[in-house]
């Protein structure tokens, strides 16, 4: 393998783990139901921190 596929390969290693990085992300952060009481929202941050 020449040094410029290997730099390709890295490369594109680092993007796809960064992508799927963002998209795990965003499907964790879940917006807050209308339901959901003041205490329970404060609960769920607090569950975030640790």
């Amino acid at each position: 393998m020449n040094p410029f596929s290997m730099v390709v390969c890295i490369v594109l290693i680092v993007m796809a783990a960064k992508v799927l990085t963002a998209r795990y992300r965003a499907m964790g952060d879940d917006p807050a139901k209308p339901t959901d009481s003041i205490d329970a929202l404060r609960l769920r941050d607090e569950e975030r921190w640790f």
